[in-house]
C-alpha cells in the first residue's frame, strides 16, 4: 500500500513492511534507547566527580582524594530515569494500544507510585517533623538552652524540637537542596534520597548528616 493505493512496488526511498510503504528517512528519526544512553551520560558525569579532590596529609604524605559515594549517586540519579521510562511506556502503550503491556505497566507503575509515597511519608515522619519536648529535657530555642520544666513550655509551640536534630540542622542549611531531592524522591522514585549523603561532586548540600543514621540504614536494608 502507498497512499492508499494498491502498488506493486515501494517507491524510491520507501520500503515494504506487513504490505505497506514505509518512508526510510523515518527511521533517521528515531532515538534508539534513549533512557539507556541517559543512564549511560548520568554515570559519565558521575564518575567525572571523582576527578575533584581535596588533600589529606596521611602518614606525613599529602595525598590527594575524593570522597564522592559514585555509586550510591548513580542509583540515585538513574532511578528517576526508571520512573521516566516506566511512564513513557504506559504512554506508547496506549498510543499503539498494546493491552497487555499496557496492564503490566500500569501495574509497575502504580506499585512504584505506592512503594514512593511510603517512603516519603516515612522519610517526614521520620526526620522532618517537629516533636514537643518531655519534662526535664534540655533543648535550645533561638540561642538560649534551657530545662523544660513545667507543662507549660511543653506545650509551648516555639520549645518544639525536632525528631532528628543531625537532619534539622542540615536541612536547615541548604534547604533548597534538600526539599528538592525530596520532592524527586516523593514524585520519582524514593531512592532518589540517597542524593543526600552521595557527596556528590563532594558539594556541602549532599553530605546529609543525621542522628538517628542507623535507624536510615536499617530501613532501607529491610525496605
Amino acid at each position: 500500500m502507498y497512499e492508499g493505493q494498491c502498488s506493486g512496488d515501494c517507491p524510491e526511498g520507501w520500503r515494504g513492511r506487513n504490505r505497506e510503504c514505509y518512508n526510510e528517512s523515518d527511521d533517521l528519526r528515531v532515538l534508539w534507547f534513549p533512557f539507556l544512553i541517559t543512564a549511560f551520560i548520568l554515570t559519565i558525569v558521575v564518575f567525572f566527580g571523582r576527578l575533584k579532590t581535596k588533600a589529606v596529609l596521611k602518614n606525613g604524605v599529602t595525598k590527594y582524594i575524593s570522597n564522592q559515594w559514585s555509586i550510591v549517586t548513580i542509583i540515585a540519579l538513574v532511578a528517576i530515569v526508571l520512573m521516566l521510562a516506566i511512564i513513557t511506556q504506559v504512554a506508547l502503550a496506549i498510543v499503539y494500544w498494546s493491552a497487555a503491556v499496557f496492564v503490566l505497566s500500569l501495574v509497575i507503575l502504580l506499585a512504584m507510585i505506592g512503594f514512593n509515597v511510603f517512603w516519603a511519608v516515612w522519610y517526614y515522619k521520620a526526620y522532618f517533623k517537629t516533636r514537643k519536648p518531655e519534662l526535664g529535657e534540655r533543648i535550645t530555642v533561638k540561642g538560649r538552652t534551657f530545662d523544660v520544666q513545667t507543662e507549660r513550655q511543653v506545650e509551648n509551640p516555639d520549645n518544639v524540637v525536632p525528631v532528628d536534630k543531625g537532619f534539622f540542622a542540615f536541612c536547615k542549611k541548604h534547604k533548597l537542596s534538600t526539599w528538592t531531592i525530596f520532592v524527586l524522591a516523593s514524585i520519582f522514585h524514593w531512592k532518589t534520597t540517597k542524593m543526600y549523603y552521595g557527596r556528590f561532586y563532594m558539594f556541602d548540600m549532599f553530605k546529609g548528616n543525621w542522628t538517628a543514621a542507623t535507624k536510615l540504614r536499617l530501613f532501607q536494608e529491610k525496605y
